[in-house]
């Protein structure tokens, strides 16, 4: 069973900017909403995701939503390793744009022996092909694109399976999303501070943090700089990041001078970690570690990640235009 998002209406994809197909990520998620997926999705209540490299940033995206609004969890993994908790009653939702790489084919095959409901979004490869083999759902995604400029496909679409498995209403609240994105996306369009950002960062090396609701953005930005720059970046997650590597950038001794710390920060709905994360920026400011705060507002990871995720991309866009890292 093979589902297409409207393929007609991109034929000339391949034709168009890679950044516009990256920066098109609101649209592309509406459009992907309204898809009819072509298969029942079993309303069990459990599912979960698995994808690689820029695959993984819609996944990410949906399991923070479900984290905060849902009663039921829905995790993304980024590890061939089946958990051994995935049984008969669980939708396992296999995601990768070009169908290729060896870890989700490894885990394609492993889940055929647990029996679960399996689902399969891309859009070629021997992914497709192995699905078609043995009559799994599929969910096709338009060619002429990359797993990073597909974002907002795949997206909508994994909102959308959520949502008739019973787990959460990620679908209708996405849809409530996309207009603040899309606003904010054009906001940035004609704005300095992706620029600005970009150029705070030049000639050194990024560290992307941010809480959970944003574990998307930060692994995206540091895989949006490197293959961009083929320049160093890395990433954490807060609080965690306070425990004991604060530490080895806090003190006096003059190390990594080319460090530079990007903080994404946003409406969190804990006083406590609101708290943390100020105190962190205001420890390492004190010890002159040069530290940039990116506020994002919204309190869904559906509108503030996703938000993130652009502005990331178009501060590594940025880099590039000024020679990388």
């Amino acid at each position: 069973m093979v589902s297409g998002i409207g393929s007609c209406d991109f034929d000339r994809m391949s034709d168009i900017n890679v950044r516009e197909q990256i920066l098109s990520l609101p649209e592309h998620a509406s459009y992907s909403l309204d898809i009819d997926l072509g298969f029942p999705v079993p309303e069990t209540g459990k599912v979960c995701f698995f994808s690689f490299g820029f695959n993984t940033t819609a996944p990410d995206i949906v399991s923070a939503h479900a984290d905060l609004f849902s009663s039921r969890q829905v995790p993304s993994y980024s590890d061939s390793r089946v958990p051994g908790w995935v049984d008969e009653d669980t939708v396992a939702v296999l995601i990768s744009y070009d169908g290729s790489e060896e870890d989700i084919l490894s885990v394609y095959a492993s889940l055929g022996d647990r029996g679960c409901t399996r689902v399969c979004v891309t859009s070629s490869g021997p992914l497709l092909e192995a699905a078609g083999r043995d009559s799994v759902p599929v969910v096709t995604i338009p060619a002429g694109m990359s797993a990073r400029s597909s974002t907002g496909y795949v997206l909508g679409v994994l909102c959308s399976i959520v949502q008739e498995a019973g787990v959460c209403n990620a679908a209708d609240r996405l849809r409530d999303e996309i207009p603040s994105v899309a606003v904010y996306r054009d906001s940035m369009l004609d704005s300095p501070y992706p620029r600005e950002l970009a150029s705070e960062i030049s000639g050194n090396v990024p560290a992307i943090y941010g809480t959970t609701d944003f574990r998307a953005a930060f692994r995206r930005w540091k895989m949006a700089i490197n293959e961009d720059t083929a320049g160093r970046a890395f990433y954490g997650e807060l609080p965690e990041f306070d425990h004991n590597e604060l530490v080895g950038w806090f003190d006096s001794n003059p190390h990594a001078p080319e460090l530079r710390v990007v903080v994404l920060k946003g409406h969190t709905g804990s006083d406590l970690l609101d708290f943390i994360v100020d105190n962190m920026v205001d420890i390492l400011r004190c010890e002159d570690r040069p530290v940039m705060t990116v506020e994002m507002d919204g309190a869904d990871p559906l509108d503030k990640a996703s938000c993130a995720v652009i502005l990331g991309e178009m501060v590594s866009s940025a880099l590039r235009m000024r020679g990388g890292l």
